[in-house]
């Protein structure tokens, strides 16, 4: 299947007479949206432990000697499982909601990375005049700039546990 008629399938509207093609349509679409969401979850995983160590490391930095001292205090022997025991303790009195809401942004950003990519790309294709090159480049410069965003939302989420947790301690 070449660019062109990918092009025209996402681009170009489908007409069905049937119901049941509609149907079909949308059950095929929810079990890809499930097998991608799987597939980003899995490659994120595979940097989110040391990101996490990283970042923790550097907010830890910047925070009072009293955030400190509560955040050492905590059980485990990394910053990622008493990152994890902060977590839960301040998920508990979370009343806002603002954790989950940074969790909903962060795997939402991830999942519509790779989609929006090549949505971007294929517009810049019709304008391009055929020029796959510079597509490909505008693809990955979209992928790598939503990516980049749901980055520093997840470096947030764990800015907010922390400082929620120095709070709670007090």
């Amino acid at each position: 299947m070449s660019f062109e008629s990918i092009y025209h399938l996402v681009h170009k509207p489908i007409y069905m007479n049937d119901v049941f093609l509609y149907i079909a349509f949308f059950i095929a679409a929810y079990i890809l949206g499930i097998g991608w969401n799987t597939l980003m979850r899995v490659i994120w995983r595979k940097f989110e432990n040391t990101f996490r160590e990283s970042c923790i490391k550097s907010i830890a930095e910047k925070r009072s000697v009293r955030f400190l001292d509560a955040f050492n205090a905590l059980e485990g022997g990394t910053n990622t499982l008493k990152y994890k025991k902060a977590y839960s303790a301040v998920c508990k009195n979370d009343t806002k909601g603002s954790i989950a809401v940074v969790e909903g942004q962060v795997s939402m950003l991830r999942n519509i990375a790779m989609p929006f990519a090549f949505w971007i790309a294929t517009l810049f294709y019709d304008k391009a005049d055929d020029n796959t090159c510079c597509c490909i480049l505008i693809g990955c410069a979209t992928f790598l700039a939503i990516y980049s965003l749901a980055i520093l939302r997840q470096r947030r989420e764990y800015d907010i546990v922390l400082t929620k947790y120095s709070y709670i301690k007090q």
